[in-house]
């Protein structure tokens, strides 16, 4: 359950990736630039965390925790042409 969550956040970091691209032609490391495709700011759910620890114009790099069971990570990245699905390990 837990790492369906975390999967499900992820996936959405991707999307506000790629919209954060679109606009600016370089990805973010900053989460508070990011919005959802509704225009609404990107926000972790309750109980996951993200760090983005690379992002430029070739690509972006994220890990993402759960902080309820912290056996649970699961990391993410993407470039202009595509984005990856997460790949989690603690299950």
């Amino acid at each position: 359950m837990y790492a369906a969550l975390l999967r499900g956040d992820l996936h959405w970091l991707a999307k506000a990736e790629s919209s954060y691209y679109s606009a600016h032609r370089v990805f973010t490391v900053d989460l508070d630039s990011l919005r959802t495709e509704d225009g609404r700011p990107f926000r972790m759910s309750t109980g996951n965390s993200v760090n983005i620890g690379k992002a430029d114009s070739a690509g972006w790099e994220a890990v993402g925790k759960s902080l309820v069971d912290s056996t649970i990570t699961c990391s993410i990245g993407g470039s202009q042409e595509m984005s990856s699905q997460p790949t989690c390990n603690g299950l």
